[in-house]
C-alpha cells in the first residue's frame, strides 16, 4: 500500500502566540518523499535527506496602461542647415515649422569671421528662435529634427545651454531627447529619426505628403553665392533626370543660395511635420496612442503592447541579484562560416524570415515571479521552466558545439561553444535540446517560472500589418 496526499499542519506556540507554522505533505511514503512548505518556501526530503529547496521571490508586474481619449497634434518640426568654415561645421540656418506658421532664421556667418563673430552669430540666431518658441502658445509642444540624436542635437544642446536649462538625455552616445527650459517654459525636443528611422525621401513618397523633401546642393559651402545652378557633383542621392528639371526652373544666373536654401528648410520642415501628422493619426486610431509619448519606435511599440496586449500583466520586472543571473545565460547569436570542399555539389543558401518574432509568437516564455531553487529540480519535474545554473559536460568529439559561454581574454570577453566540462547558467529549453547531442547536465540550483504565450497576439497584427507594405517601404 502506498500513502500520498496526506497533510500534517504544524503551528508552534509559546506562551499562547503562534511563533511558527508549517506543512508537511506525504507526497510517496514508500520513499518517505515529504514536502515541508513554510511561508513562500518549500523544502524536499526523501528518506530524510534534503534534495531540493524552493523561495518564491516576489516581484511585480509590468503594469497595463490606459489608452488614449484624445488625438494630440502638438507638434513643431524643426531642421537646421550647416556649413564647412576652416574644417568646421557651423549652423547657418535654422526653420521650424508648426502646421500653420512657418518661420526661417538666416545667419550670415561668412569665412572671414572669427571664432567670436561666429559663435555671437550663431547664439543670436538659436536665442531668437527660443524667444519665438518658448512662449504660452506652445507650451507642451514636441519639438522634432530628422536626426537630433547624431548630428543636430550637438549643435542645439551647445547653444541652448548658454540660453537657458537644458537637460538631455543620452543613450549609448546618442542624445535621443532634449529638455529645455526658458522663462518658465519648457519644451522638448525629439528626434524623428528614432521613430521613422529612414531617409525623409522615403517617409515622403511612403506617407503619400503633399509637400515632399525638395532638392539642395548641400555640397555646396558659399552661402553668398548668386549665380547658376551649382554642378550635379554638389547635390547628394538625385538622378541626372531630377536635377535637369531643378536647374530648368531657373534662368542662368538667378539661382539664390540664400533664397534656395531657406525654401529647402522649410520644406523639410513642412514635408516632416505632414508625415508625423499621418503617422501619429494611424497610430492613435489603430491603437488609441499619441506617439508624442515616446522618444523612440522601440518605446512606442512597447506602449502599444502595455496598452493594448497586457491584459492578463504577465510579464514581471526581474532585477538584482536574479536580473545578473539570469542575464548570464544570455549570449547573443552563433554565427558560422562553412567553406564547401566538392564544388561540383548544388549549393543551396537559406535565410530566416523574422526569427525573433517567430520565437515570441509561437513559444512559451516566462511569466510572473520565478521561484529560486537548489538542488537537481529536473529528477523531481522533468517540464521544469527557467534558467538553470549547472555543471555542463560537452562530447569532446563534438563536431558542432552548441552550447556558448563567454570567457575573459586578453582582447576582451569572447563567446565561444567549447567542449569538455564548465558551469554556467543556462535556459531550461536550451538543455533538454542540447541533451539530444550528448550533452550530460548537473542541475545545481536556478529560477523556475510559469510560462504562457505572451506576445502572441502583439506578433500576429504587427506581423499582418507589415505584409501590407513592400519591403522597401518604410512602413514595413
Amino acid at each position: 500500500m502506498q500513502v500520498t496526499g496526506l497533510i500534517n499542519f504544524i503551528k508552534y506556540y509559546k506562551d499562547g502566540i503562534l511563533i511558527i507554522s508549517w506543512n508537511d505533505k506525504i507526497i510517496n511514503d514508500k520513499e518517505n518523499y515529504i514536502i515541508r512548505e513554510i511561508g513562500k518556501s518549500s523544502y524536499h526530503f526523501k528518506n530524510n535527506k534534503l534534495i531540493l529547496k524552493k523561495i518564491i521571490k516576489p516581484t511585480s508586474p509590468i503594469k497595463k496602461v490606459r489608452t488614449e481619449l484624445k488625438l494630440t497634434n502638438k507638434i513643431i518640426t524643426m531642421d537646421l542647415e550647416t556649413i564647412i568654415i576652416n574644417g568646421k561645421l557651423y549652423p547657418y540656418l535654422l526653420c521650424w515649422y508648426d502646421g500653420t506658421i512657418s518661420k526661417s532664421y538666416y545667419n550670415n556667418i561668412t569665412i572671414n569671421d572669427d571664432i567670436k563673430l561666429l559663435e555671437d552669430k550663431i547664439k543670436n540666431m538659436m536665442t531668437n528662435m527660443v524667444n519665438d518658441i518658448c512662449i504660452k502658445q506652445y507650451k507642451g509642444y514636441k519639438i522634432y529634427l530628422h536626426n537630433l540624436s547624431k548630428f543636430d542635437g550637438i549643435f542645439l544642446v551647445k547653444y541652448l545651454s548658454i540660453i537657458g536649462i537644458v537637460n538631455p538625455i543620452v543613450h549609448k552616445g546618442r542624445i535621443i531627447s532634449i529638455e529645455f527650459t526658458k522663462y518658465k517654459i519648457n519644451i522638448n525636443f525629439k528626434d524623428s529619426y528614432l521613430m521613422l528611422p529612414s531617409s525623409l525621401r522615403k517617409l515622403s513618397d511612403s506617407f503619400k505628403v503633399e509637400n515632399k523633401k525638395g532638392i539642395f546642393p548641400v555640397l555646396f559651402n558659399n552661402i553668398n553665392y548668386i549665380g547658376e545652378v551649382p554642378d550635379i557633383s554638389y547635390f547628394k542621392n538625385i538622378t541626372l533626370e531630377e536635377y535637369s528639371n531643378y536647374k530648368n526652373n531657373f534662368n542662368n544666373s538667378s539661382w539664390n543660395f540664400k533664397l534656395e536654401a531657406i525654401k529647402y528648410c522649410e520644406l523639410d520642415c513642412i514635408s516632416l511635420f505632414q508625415i508625423l501628422i499621418k503617422f501619429n493619426i494611424s497610430i492613435f486610431n489603430l491603437y488609441k496612442n499619441n506617439i508624442r509619448k515616446y522618444p523612440t519606435l522601440p518605446s512606442l511599440a512597447f506602449g502599444i503592447f502595455r496598452s493594448k496586449y497586457n491584459k492578463k500583466q504577465l510579464i514581471h520586472m526581474i532585477s538584482g541579484t536574479i536580473y545578473n543571473e539570469i542575464k548570464k545565460s544570455y549570449t547573443g547569436g552563433s554565427v558560422d562560416m562553412y567553406l564547401p570542399s566538392n564544388n561540383n555539389k548544388t549549393l543551396y543558401a537559406y535565410d530566416v524570415n523574422s526569427l525573433y518574432p517567430y520565437i515570441m509568437n509561437n513559444y512559451k516564455l516566462p511569466i510572473g515571479s520565478p521561484t529560486y531553487f537548489e538542488g537537481d529540480i529536473l529528477s523531481l519535474d522533468k517540464n521544469a521552466f527557467g534558467f538553470f545554473n549547472c555543471k555542463i559536460t560537452a562530447p569532446i568529439n563534438l563536431k558542432h558545439p552548441i552550447i556558448q559561454t563567454r570567457i575573459k581574454t586578453g582582447d576582451g570577453i569572447r563567446t565561444i561553444a567549447p567542449v569538455g566540462t564548465w558551469n554556467d547558467m543556462l535556459f531550461s529549453e536550451e538543455i533538454k535540446n542540447a541533451t539530444k547531442y550528448g550533452y550530460t547536465f548537473e542541475i545545481l540550483s536556478g529560477y523556475t517560472f510559469k510560462s504562457d504565450f505572451v506576445f502572441k497576439d502583439f506578433i500576429t497584427d504587427l506581423y499582418q500589418l507589415r505584409t501590407n507594405y513592400d519591403k522597401s517601404d518604410p512602413m514595413n
